[in-house]
């Protein structure tokens, strides 16, 4: 569950090596619009993409999230141009009963930016603002099994699958993810050890996930 502190805010703004993580402006309505449009983004649960006005809701409520908690998802763009390419991020979970309270990470992104390690690299960032900052002990994800690509990745990100549910709105078999403080921090530790040079080669071992 979420171990509230006194100011529980993260920074509204994030840098990667490759990406910057930022807090939502109403501005961004029409490129997060063309983003979800695209039926691959919201292939789980929906089957579909959203339209203009679902997308706004949306957004309204991701900025609505921000001011009441202190954090919630970033938007995510490329730090090379810019562009805006999807969401990752932290937000209490509000929507199901089973872990109301408990601290979510999602992530959602253009297909057109699949497979170059993007979204791990945004959750990555991500937890670790949520367990150094928000004094939080442990955070979930919620997936549906087929969604084989988002458990590879929660996988990546140190999360381990811990039990199945049915979400009562749309009727659907989740799992419940979960990664706690410590085993995080043996991840990172894992890949900085990874990505440190070869002592032969000077080379890096360590390549973005997918």
């Amino acid at each position: 569950m979420l171990r509230r502190v006194a100011d529980p805010r993260i920074p509204e703004e994030l840098s990667t090596s490759r990406l910057v993580l930022r807090r939502w402006r109403l501005s961004d309505l029409d490129a997060l619009a063309e983003v979800f449009a695209q039926r691959e983004v919201w292939e789980f649960p929906f089957g579909r993409g959203l339209t203009t006005d679902e997308t706004e809701l949306r957004l309204r409520r991701y900025l609505e999230t921000w001011e009441r908690d202190g954090f919630g998802k970033y938007a995510m763009g490329l730090a090379s141009t810019g562009a805006f390419i999807g969401y990752a991020g932290l937000e209490v979970v509000t929507w199901f009963h089973e872990i109301q309270g408990e601290v979510e990470i999602s992530w959602r992104l253009d297909p057109s930016y699949w497979g170059h390690g993007y979204a791990t690299e945004a959750a990555l960032a991500s937890l670790a603002v949520g367990f150094d900052q928000l004094g939080i002990d442990r955070v979930v994800a919620v997936i549906e099994p087929a969604n084989v690509a988002s458990s590879r990745l929660a996988g990546r990100i140190g999360l381990q699958a811990v039990r199945e549910t049915v979400e009562p709105k749309f009727n659907k078999l989740l799992e419940v993810w979960v990664v706690e403080r410590e085993r995080f921090a043996e991840l990172l530790g894992s890949r900085a050890a990874a990505a440190s040079p070869d002592a032969d080669t000077g080379s890096t071992t360590m390549a973005p996930a997918g």
